[in-house]
């Protein structure tokens, strides 16, 4: 009997068959030569190139990925009152899935395109049009033969940005439903004049940079505003002496981060907002 290998690509123990020398499946032979990369829209982590020798690109891991990632950006900054109209609208005519792995989509659909145009130009995201073949029912024994709807919808962070926004203006249905769908990453604390202090106070005394992931660090002597910043956005608090003056620092790591980041750089100056964008792992 041959002795067991260990196949270099997935870890996996296996007794080689007669075609197999190195790797225990062709899937893991087909990855010869390939590396791993972080996906632009998810963050997650996938093998780009095979074993050919080709210089493959890719910049996400999926069609699904590609096509979110080319929604129409936003074209303003929302105002409280924005906020709060959109809240509203979201209230009645909203909805929010979780996708996997660590994604959530909101969506609203309506016949009024122009509502919809608003919400795109706020949050940014896609509109798509729909269209169904309707059926004679006992409530509608004459309906129109195709009815057409447009549908908006928002995935990632910016879906993630909308909704924290609006959190606060929600019912408790609402809520309990962003919850669900953001695996709780939501604060009641977290309002939109809330996001504008933190983005004051990042601006004067917070760092950011990129490891595997975005790490925000804040200094300051005064623990309460730490405290604060940890009720909004979750992170750890150490103490440290220097000089014989405390001085406490609040951190912040990977999905956590990148929702800091996404809230607080619509209101920072240019030199802080590129460099959120490079500890976001995104070019200028």
């Amino acid at each position: 009997m041959k002795p067991a290998l260990t196949c270099p690509r997935c870890g996996k123990v296996f007794v080689p068959r007669p075609h197999q020398r190195l790797y225990c499946s062709r899937a893991c032979s087909g990855l010869r030569g390939a590396r791993q990369t972080e996906c632009g829209w998810c963050h997650r982590v996938f093998w780009v190139g095979r074993a050919d020798g080709k210089k493959h690109v890719a910049r996400f891991c999926s069609r699904t990925c590609a096509g979110l990632s080319r929604g129409k950006a936003p074209q303003e900054v929302p105002s409280p009152e924005d906020l709060a109209w959109a809240a509203g609208f979201y209230e009645g005519e909203g909805s929010v899935v979780r996708v996997p792995p660590e994604n959530v989509c909101a969506s609203i659909g309506q016949k009024d395109r122009w509502v919809l145009d608003r919400f795109s130009a706020l949050f940014g995201g896609r509109i798509h049009q729909r269209r169904r073949s309707n059926r004679p029912s006992v409530l509608i024994p004459n309906p129109p033969a195709i009815s057409e709807w447009y549908v908006w919808s928002v995935t990632g962070p910016r879906a993630k940005f909308l909704l924290g926004s609006i959190y606060p203006y929600l019912s408790p249905r609402r809520k309990a439903q962003i919850d669900a769908a953001t695996a709780h990453d939501f604060s009641a604390a977290d309002t939109p004049m809330d996001q504008h202090w933190a983005a004051g106070l990042y601006e004067g005394e917070g760092t950011a940079h990129r490891t595997t992931s975005p790490a925000i660090r804040v200094k300051q002597k005064d623990p309460w505003i730490l405290m604060k910043l940890q009720e909004m956005f979750g992170g750890t608090m150490r103490k440290e002496v220097n000089c014989g003056f405390e001085i406490h620092t609040w951190s912040i790591y990977g999905p956590r981060a990148r929702r800091f980041l996404h809230a607080i750089m619509p209101r920072l100056s240019p030199w802080r907002a590129e460099q959120a964008r490079r500890a976001l792992g995104k070019a200028g």
